[in-house]
């Protein structure tokens, strides 16, 4: 198990610089975890922990196997028929927009001011956290069982919130955030208070069906879907996987992702940044061009992974891609956008294989091409 630190937290040294958010963080345990020798690994996080390894699974989806949180949020609203746990909860959700939310103002904003009157005072930090420790855990009346005089919580507040900033401008909310396994979530803006007390068993799976929401809006019971709605990642076995990879980045105008925790300047070369970054990761030399990957830029394609098998292609693709070509196109004008674009693609390597003309209503007619490997896809 390895259990980094924030930076600016724990055992983690102050930042140098300014710009340590959430994703940058994310690559930065990335890299980390390559560099240890982990190909697979999977991550579990809470509280900032949380987004930082949800981040991981967008920067790293190829070595993520699996993201675990302990801490979720959804987004509170109005509902026709609430039930009296949501009716309560709502309540406390007010509540804590009125008086609980002060801490995260001061650290979000006069950070430095609160970091020196914490390091200052003994008594005042130790105040500072068991409040905390007492509004947000299970004590029933009884403050010492949220944190016993044997076992004071130990920080260092000016260490920890003056990085808090940092953090905040890291995050983008009501971005979407792809999971290992490609799968998406929303995450949405504004501070989330759990509920004051564990919910029952019942309850929680009311809240898991009745919390679906869709542009922020609880959505009617035949239009709901589940947050975690499924996308898929293309894997392609090549011979070359890079030089594959730079084909279907022109044809779909993909890019190639940087290495984790490297800024690539536009119209920088990636597959050398990815070779400098597995050289320092220890990579053998051989290994290194094993596996290549494009992405989406706008995050609304699947992403295309390649790699290298010892095998040759055999047999007829079972499934290939539609390259949507000539979108709104009809007759001689479809066809002929459909032509164009197959003359740039036999350019770049690809193979004319054969034409089919429009036959309406049950085609509009399409051409049939092959990869630099021989994969079958169509102009559609």
């Amino acid at each position: 198990m390895v259990a980094p630190s924030l930076p600016g937290y724990g055992r983690s040294d102050k930042p140098a610089t300014t710009g340590w958010g959430v994703t940058r963080i994310a690559r930065a345990w990335d890299t980390l975890m390559v560099s240890l020798g982990y190909r697979r690994y999977g991550a579990q996080g809470g509280d900032w922990g949380s987004a930082v390894s949800g981040a991981l699974g967008e920067v790293a989806p190829e070595r993520v196997a699996a993201v675990h949180l302990n801490l979720g949020s959804v987004a509170a609203g109005t509902f026709d028929d609430p039930t009296p746990s949501e009716l309560a909860n709502l309540e406390a959700e007010k509540e804590f927009q009125r008086t609980g939310r002060g801490y995260s103002a001061l650290q979000a904003t006069r950070p430095q001011t609160l970091g020196y009157g914490l390091t200052d005072s003994p008594a005042g930090q130790a105040a500072w956290i068991a409040e905390k420790f007492r509004a947000w855990t299970d004590h029933d009346g009884n403050h010492e069982d949220a944190v016993t005089r044997q076992h004071p919580p130990v920080a260092a507040g000016g260490r920890a919130a003056v990085h808090r900033p940092a953090l905040v401008r890291g995050t983008a909310p009501g971005r979407p955030l792809r999971r290992p396994g490609a799968a998406r979530v929303a995450r949405r803006a504004g501070a989330r208070v759990l509920p004051p007390r564990p919910l029952t068993a019942a309850e929680s799976r009311t809240a898991a069906v009745r919390f679906h929401w869709q542009g922020g809006r609880r959505q009617p019971d035949d239009q709901r879907r589940t947050l975690m709605s499924r996308h898929v990642q293309v894997t392609f076995d090549a011979h070359d996987p890079r030089a594959l990879s730079a084909f279907w980045r022109e044809v779909l105008d993909y890019v190639h992702p940087a290495p984790p925790g490297v800024d690539l300047p536009e119209g920088a070369d990636p597959f050398a940044a990815w070779d400098e970054f597995l050289e320092r990761a220890g990579v053998p030399e051989d290994q290194r061009t094993s596996s290549s990957a494009v992405e989406d830029p706008e995050g609304r394609g699947p992403r295309l992974f390649f790699q290298r098998v010892p095998e040759g292609k055999t047999a007829k693709n079972r499934v290939h891609l539609d390259v949507r070509s000539a979108p709104g196109l009809q007759g001689e004008e479809r066809m002929a956008a459909l032509e164009a674009e197959c003359e740039r693609l036999v350019a770049l390597g690809a193979t004319r294989v054969r034409r089919f003309e429009p036959e309406p209503p049950l085609s509009a007619g399409f051409i049939v091409m092959t990869d630099p490997e021989g994969n079958e896809f169509c102009l559609d």
